[in-house]
């Protein structure tokens, strides 16, 4: 299923599938709109969770781009949950990878983590991670377990594009994954 809705996600994602064609400097901008809705509007439950985004062109690792992290209320702190990386599609698949695997290691390490969840993309198209503090690698919540890989990514408007909320829903639920199994293959 499709996770691109009619009303403004359709619109963000057409505005960002024709920037895309024309290959104009907007295409980021765009894709940028796209998935900030998208991810805020998956995570919802604004009184507990946080969903940041800082530009990617001005993130630093930390940053990574849209972060979102959990309140507890009994212990008043937050913690980061998924740290989401969005680049346009002229950008290496593997320094995309390689910032978000960095950016997960510095949440690892600054909150304490055992594991972390993250999402790189690609114009309109993701791929869904999960990262443990022991290994420190990317496995995938979805596909073939490799990296640098294009057709590993999933088009938003695709019907493959419902493993989005799948991981979402297990995010959300605070599920580590087994390492090397994947939400859904």
């Amino acid at each position: 299923m499709s996770i691109v809705r009619p009303g403004l996600l359709r619109k963000l994602y057409d505005d960002a599938q024709e920037e895309a064609i024309k290959g104009t400097n907007d295409t980021h901008t765009k894709c940028w709109a796209f998935w900030q809705i998208l991810v805020a509007e998956a995570i919802g439950e604004l009184n507990t969770y946080s969903v940041t985004s800082v530009p990617s062109f001005e993130a630093s690792i930390q940053d990574t781009g849209i972060t979102v992290e959990r309140y507890d209320e009994d212990l008043h702190t937050l913690t980061t949950l998924l740290c989401v990386r969005c680049q346009p599609p002229d950008t290496s698949i593997e320094e995309i990878e390689q910032t978000v695997l960095d950016a997960a290691r510095s949440h690892i390490q600054k909150d304490n983590l055992e594991w972390i969840w993250a999402m790189t993309t690609i114009g309109v198209s993701f791929r869904m991670w999960f990262i443990d503090k022991d290994a420190l690698k990317l496995v995938p919540m979805h596909g073939m377990a490799t990296e640098g890989d294009e057709p590993q990514y999933v088009d938003a408007n695709s019907p493959e594009a419902s493993i989005f909320y799948d991981a979402v829903r297990s995010i959300k639920a605070g599920l580590p994954l087994s390492m090397g199994h994947s939400v859904r293959s």
